[in-house]
């Protein structure tokens, strides 16, 4: 996939002079602003199908966007320690591994 997109003109890549074996990945101006125009559409396209709701179901539907689904959480003790107190997972790491 990052080569696609390097390719493309939306990132580039170049070597981690701090760690050797790991490659830092940045997005680019062109990758920048597609991203925008990408997100754009998107919130624009939810906004048309929540308009179609009544008052009071947008209201019921934030209530329940803004709590985390119980699924979500560790139930048991075993649960792996990759996921925090509120069950979500860490942010991935912005750089790519050699390999």
């Amino acid at each position: 996939m990052l080569d696609t997109l390097e390719r493309a003109g939306f990132l580039t890549r170049t070597l981690d002079r701090k760690d050797r074996r790991s490659i830092l990945v940045e997005s680019t101006p062109v990758g920048r602003h597609a991203l925008r125009q990408m997100l754009g559409d998107y919130f624009r396209s939810i906004a048309s199908m929540a308009d179609t709701f009544t008052l009071q179901e947008q209201m019921a539907l934030r209530d329940m966007l803004g709590k985390p689904p119980s699924s979500l959480s560790p139930r048991k003790p075993s649960a792996p320690k990759i996921f925090s107190q509120s069950g979500a997972s860490p942010a991935p790491a912005m750089h790519e591994a050699r390999t």
